[in-house]
């Protein structure tokens, strides 16, 4: 849920701003306004940015504006929050108010008072940001000075969670154009009848009001409301926004900064004498943007049509080409993924350097096939931390990307062009071809391959398959329990001759498969599978998974949803020579264990493909039943913890059980193997002495301690000290 409070200075008539001068300041790690090494000045006097903008209102003398946020943790409010109890248009000292806004000019008094106090403020409460605009007026009233401010509040667990974004512009937009748009004047709408300044409402939705309000006013509420939309997804939403601007043909010049308390956003769509963007950075300690008529000396020009962040913690980011993109999210979870890229940024989006930047921490490889010929893996280099040169994304490539790290699931954004529908693709004969999946909605296969599908013999989904032979297909074709192609997805697809020019169907749509993950049985995936179908058992037993295993080792397992069971199966060995276990827990505090050996089972049919299994059909009979418990429950202490030399790690076990316990650091790189070994039911305590498995003691920091067995895995958080 979100509340829509804006706090937007009203007017009196049109406005066209030109020249103007506006500034952020952005104080990295443990840096203030108030740190010596930031350089801020004290407004009126002291060198710094405060200084500067000081100067500049000299001929830039229609108006002045600034706001700072404070650093986190910072005492009385959240440091996301402009605190805003008094009047705005003064500012005397001891003032607790984070934004000051007044026409005139700032190198005058009082102005020039009223401005030394609010950099003192700034100063003296820890701020991080700090935004100013002087504001030289043309035609439009006296009073449209920026920043201007609006609240965000949403809810994180039912707890408001506020944020006041802030905003200066420096240019002209043609405001008239953004009010033409009938989207934005039913969301102006429906924030006039939210929104109260001083107990006044306000009027943007009104088309008489364009002669009231700025074009500022409404560039700012624009991009609101892409955020807003966005559920407050503030990079996303400017992306959208600037994007929209110029699909819509509205023109002008763009140069913006904004901030939400935790760094700030600038973007350039305009290089003149006028309107020039610039930045200097110094890593660690401060980001200063500017716009201006010049770009000074060891400053860098802001490349048009990007869009930058300057954060309070971490590197710079660029998201490239902002204005024609559209913002994308994955979801990707631990250990193997097959992914296309159905949204890639043209020129640098093909480098996953840039498009996976959000988990490139936490990845190990990644594999393609182009065509018919599978290329070695990429690997990941933890030293560099980028990919390899040769590591180029596509838009037709299908591709297989491995998260070695200790979380379960994962997010990536990324921004550029979306593929076409009507791209195509070439699928070959007698191939397994990885095929990206670029349509939105979901679709099942016979939808999505449109006139084609009487050509596919056989499709391999992550966690699905269809399989074709003599005539009748097998696998996830039943009705309500179909696989569907996904967006974002690949899929290894198999056809009976060769399609050139192949362009999925977007006719209709399908509610997205899932399945259900096991919870007894525990397996690791590998890039390819065998499918294997049991069309029944004798006396049709319900239970609660079905695991298949081999030497010991579960290397496939499934949630019983009736007959036919469609397994996958991790391991290349001929059918009959796994184990099938039935489990259910439906018999006292214990398991109820049903086992089919190679002895009792029937296979009728299997496809081997240049000596790989792909595809069988399995009959069992005669399992032998077990009234037993057949794995054995974990739990574990680990103490001390912090730990500093040494730590003892505490496993209790309910039955004999085989163990793995392995130390992973914040990445999820394996960093040390303590033990592989069985231990007995009740406690055994393993010690860890805080070293790598080549005898290099690990940093501090925190670390996971995975305790493994065939059917339980248990994760420990560690903090490790000096």
């Amino acid at each position: 849920m979100i509340i829509l409070l804006g706090i937007i200075i009203s007017v009196l008539s049109i406005a066209q701003i030109y020249a103007c001068a506006m500034t952020a300041v952005v104080c990295q790690s443990s840096y203030t306004l108030q740190s010596g090494m930031v350089d801020f000045g004290d407004g009126s006097t002291g060198g710094g940015e405060s200084n500067w903008l000081y100067n500049m209102s000299n001929i830039n003398n229609d108006g002045h504006g600034m706001v700072y946020y404070h650093r986190e943790g910072y005492g009385g409010h959240g440091y996301k929050v402009l605190q805003n109890n008094n009047s705005i248009d003064t500012f005397p000292y001891g003032s607790n108010n984070h934004l000051y806004r007044h026409s005139g000019q700032l190198s005058s008094a009082p102005y020039s008072s009223y401005y030394n106090n609010f950099v003192s403020a700034a100063k003296s409460k820890q701020g991080k940001i700090f935004l100013g605009h002087v504001r030289k007026r043309s035609d439009g009233p006296w009073g449209a000075f920026a920043p201007f401010v609006y609240r965000h509040i949403g809810y994180v667990n039912g707890v408001p969670d506020t944020t006041d974004y802030s905003f200066v512009h420096h240019g002209t937009v043609d405001k008239n154009s953004m009010y033409d748009i009938q989207s934005f004047q039913n969301w102006l709408s429906d924030y006039d009848i939210q929104n109260a300044l001083n107990g006044h409402p306000t009027y943007y939705s009104i088309e008489d009001s364009l002669d009231i309000y700025v074009d500022s006013d409404y560039l700012f509420l624009w991009l609101v409301k892409f955020i807003e939309e966005n559920d407050g997804d503030v990079r996303s939403g400017l992306v959208e926004g600037l994007t929209a601007l110029k699909n819509n043909n509205i023109n002008g010049q763009v140069n913006i900064i904004f901030s939400d308390g935790t760094g700030v956003y600038a973007y350039s769509n305009h290089n003149d004498t006028a309107h020039r963007m610039s930045y200097k950075s110094q890593q660690t300690i401060y980001h200063y943007v500017r716009s201006y008529t010049t770009v000074p000396p060891g400053w860098n020009s802001l490349e048009l049509h990007h869009l930058y962040y300057f954060p309070t913690q971490g590197q710079m980011d660029i998201t490239y080409n902002a204005d024609e993109s559209v913002p994308a999210s994955f979801a990707l979870k631990q250990g193997l993924n097959w992914i296309g890229f159905p949204v890639l940024e043209g020129t640098y989006g093909l480098d996953p350097d840039y498009t996976l930047r959000d988990v490139n921490p936490y990845v190990n490889k990644m594999q393609t096939k182009n065509g018919t010929i599978l290329e070695d893996p990429w690997v990941y280099s933890d030293e560099t931390n980028s990919w390899p040169s040769d590591a180029v994304l596509s838009r037709t490539n299908g591709y297989i990307l491995n998260i070695d790290s200790t979380y379960v699931n994962y997010q990536y954004r990324t921004f550029g062009q979306r593929t076409p529908y009507s791209t195509a693709l070439t699928l070959y004969q007698n191939n397994e071809n990885w095929v990206p999946y670029f349509v939105q909605p979901s679709h099942e296969p016979a939808f999505a391959f449109g006139g084609n599908f009487s050509h596919v013999t056989a499709i391999y989904a992550q966690d699905w398959y269809i399989y074709k032979f003599k005539g009748q297909w097998y696998g996830y074709i039943q009705p309500g329990a179909t696989g569907t192609l996904d967006y974002g997805k690949m899929y290894k697809v198999y056809v009976d001759s060769t399609i050139t020019n192949f362009t999925w169907s977007a006719f209709g749509q399908s509610q997205s498969f899932a399945k259900e993950a096991t919870e007894y049985f525990e397996y690791e995936e590998q890039p390819e599978y065998q499918a294997i179908v049991i069309e029944s058992i004798p006396d049709s037993p319900i239970f609660d998974e079905i695991g298949v295993l081999k030497d010991g080792l579960c290397v496939g397992a499934l949630k019983f949803s009736g007959y036919p069971i469609n397994l996958q199966v991790y391991d290349n060995s001929s059918p009959d020579e796994f184990e099938y276990v039935l489990y259910s827990a439906s018999k006292n505090n214990g398991y109820q264990e049903k086992k089919y050996t190679s002895a009792l089972l029937d296979v009728s049919c299997r496809v081997v493909e240049n000596g790989k299994y792909k595809f069988s059909i399995v009959g069992l009979d005669g399992g032998q039943e077990r009234e037993s418990v057949v794995s054995s429950a974990l739990s574990a202490m680990i103490y001390p913890n912090p730990m500093r030399s040494n730590t003892i790690i505490e496993i209790n076990a309910s039955a004999k059980s085989v163990v793995e316990i392995s130390i992973y650091n914040l990445k999820g790189q394996l960093v040390k193997t303590i033990s592989s070994t069985e231990i007995s039911k009740g406690n055994t305590s393993f010690i860890w002495n805080g070293k790598t498995d080549d005898g290099r003691q690990v940093a501090q920091g925190l670390y996971f301690c995975r305790i493994k067995s065939p059917n339980n895995l248990l994760t420990k958080k560690l903090i490790v000290l000096e």
